[in-house]
């Protein structure tokens, strides 16, 4: 009986552990794969330093290059929902900071994102469209 019991548990314990992780909305196409930021606040991104980009890990991290500067934090997802944690940054000097600071402040108004084939779109809590990517 106390063997059930053990096994009972431990299969909960998977089972619940397994629900709070985080929910994908495009499934695998969401984690994993570099995402090259293509827009943002309905302007496209022209002039950089290095292709702005970000990666969005199964492990609820979230990393990647906002034209001059390398950046990085954590991240929770369900459903639509993307919240994106504080996280750090580099701190060099290019040509393209204005590129740079338009991406990390659309970062940071970040709320939802809605995922469709290779392309995905950051909304901010108004349901505006920050930010357009692409694989």
């Amino acid at each position: 009986m106390k063997k059930i019991l053990c096994i009972l548990f431990t299969m909960t314990c998977l089972t619940v552990f397994t629900a709070c992780r985080t929910t994908d909305v495009g499934g695998s196409a969401f984690t994993d794969v570099t995402w090259n930021i293509v827009e943002v606040d309905g302007s496209a991104v022209t002039e950089f330093d290095e292709q702005p980009c970000i990666t969005f890990t199964s492990d609820g991290r979230y990393h990647g290059n906002s034209s001059v500067n390398n950046f990085f934090g954590g991240y929770r997802q369900k459903g639509k929902s993307l919240q994106l944690s504080e996280g750090g940054m580099t701190r060099k000097m290019g040509r393209s900071m204005q590129t740079e600071t338009n991406i990390m402040q659309a970062l940071s108004a970040t709320a939802s994102i809605r995922v469709e084939g290779d392309s995905a779109v950051i909304f901010n809590a108004a349901g505006d469209a920050v930010m357009k990517l692409r694989r």
